[in-house]
């Protein structure tokens, strides 16, 4: 589980926290949730050494958030 590598000491209580106050569904899958947004995250760093522009990481990380589960 990426999540808990990333953070194993808070991922319970966070996952309870996020999913048990209505931020996430009760259903949100997390640890595919941080998958994605590490992806989203190492293409970020990579971009601008690719030549992207300012416009071009905004639109990447903003279609990236749109994975976010709605409540």
């Amino acid at each position: 589980m990426i999540a808990a590598r990333l953070f194993p000491a808070s991922l319970p209580a966070q996952q309870g926290s996020l999913c048990g106050n209505g931020e996430l569904p009760s259903a949100a899958d997390i640890d595919g949730l941080a998958w994605h947004f590490l992806g989203v995250l190492q293409a970020a760093m990579n971009l601008p050494q690719a030549g992207a522009s300012g416009l071009v990481l905004r639109r990447v990380i903003d279609f990236g958030m749109s994975a976010w589960p709605l409540k």
